[in-house]
């Protein structure tokens, strides 16, 4: 409202005035893959306290995206030395250098492009191979992720293989407690992906 009065004021002084704005923070991707997954805009807040594994896919949560002040905090809860606390697990893959990325456990570099074909070799993995979820039963959804082999992708984009099998590994060993975050560069195509990861993963 101050700024509504301000700028009217201003307006009044100077007529010829028009006034732009745009979102610093654009989600509209992430929104609307939410809309499709789930039917509605609002997204919840993420409980990264509760979090053993985090999978941070092109997503700088601890500099740059939203909430970043309220998920460092509660991602950092799990990260003090004086607590009792277990560590949780941060896992990067960016294409550029973030703060996420740089205090991360594992940081892999990968193209953006690239990062929705690593989330379906992930679901190829989790829950076409592994079984995770009951979409395994789902041909319908098996079929979208079924060609899609994490070894061959590693070797495709020259990643650690040893890394990939920790992220396999830790997202099928915490399900209930492992979450994945897609960044605001990533398409509505890779969050709805995501989402689908997500679930699977409880």
């Amino acid at each position: 409202p101050t700024l509504k009065k301000l700028l009217d004021e201003f307006k009044l002084t100077f007529p010829t005035t028009k006034v732009y704005s745009y979102e610093v923070f654009n989600d509209s991707a992430r929104q609307n893959a939410w809309q499709k997954s789930y039917g509605k805009r609002s997204m919840p807040v993420l409980q990264l306290d509760k979090a053993k594994v985090i999978l941070a896919l092109e997503s700088d949560f601890l500099g740059n995206d939203h909430n970043m002040i309220e998920y460092t905090r509660m991602f950092t809860q799990n990260r003090d030395v004086m607590s009792n606390n277990e560590f949780n697990r941060l896992y990067a893959v960016e294409g550029a250098v973030t703060n996420t990325g740089m205090n991360a456990d594992y940081r892999l570099r990968l193209r953006t492009d690239a990062i929705e074909e690593l989330v379906m070799c992930l679901l190829n993995e989790l829950v076409g191979k592994k079984k995770l979820s009951g979409y395994a039963m789902d041909s319908r959804v098996t079929s979208v992720f079924a060609a899609n082999d994490i070894k061959q992708f590693a070797a495709k984009y020259k990643l650690d293989e040893k890394v990939i099998g920790h992220i396999v590994n830790d997202l099928a060993k915490y399900q209930g407690e492992a979450i994945v975050l897609g960044g605001d560069k990533l398409p509505e195509s890779t969050h709805i992906a995501i989402n689908l990861l997500n679930e699977a993963l409880g």
